[in-house]
């Protein structure tokens, strides 16, 4: 799933959000990456109408807005996950440029409450 939306998204801050720190939107894609908060990751939503992607910018409370109109809306990919060797988060697939010895992977899920 994460190659099919994989793609570097331009990224803008958002601020004063507890959960999404970053967002950017490809129209012609219908591709909506968000940067969250909690773990500093990239996530690329599929299919995301250009109203939809608009509404988001424009809402008072980017997460409760993601998590009423996006999450679980959309196909959902995360983009980024930690090398192996030295546990730095980058581009899943791409080669690690801090130790130059494993390419970054995506993080196991873990149980809730673990």
């Amino acid at each position: 799933m994460a190659h099919q939306l994989a793609e570097k998204i331009t990224l803008e801050a958002i601020e004063g959000s507890s959960l999404v720190v970053g967002a950017g939107y490809n129209p012609a894609k219908q591709i909506l990456a968000l940067r969250f908060k909690t773990d500093n990751s990239i996530h690329h939503y599929a299919g995301v109408p250009s109203e939809v992607a608009l509404e988001f910018y424009g809402s008072a409370s980017k997460g409760t807005y993601y998590g009423a109109r996006i999450k679980g809306k959309y196909t959902g990919a995360r983009m980024t996950g930690q090398c192996p060797g030295c546990r730095v988060e980058g581009w899943i697939g791409e080669a690690c440029p801090d130790c130059a010895l494993c390419t970054y992977q995506e993080r196991p899920r873990q149980a809730r409450g673990a």
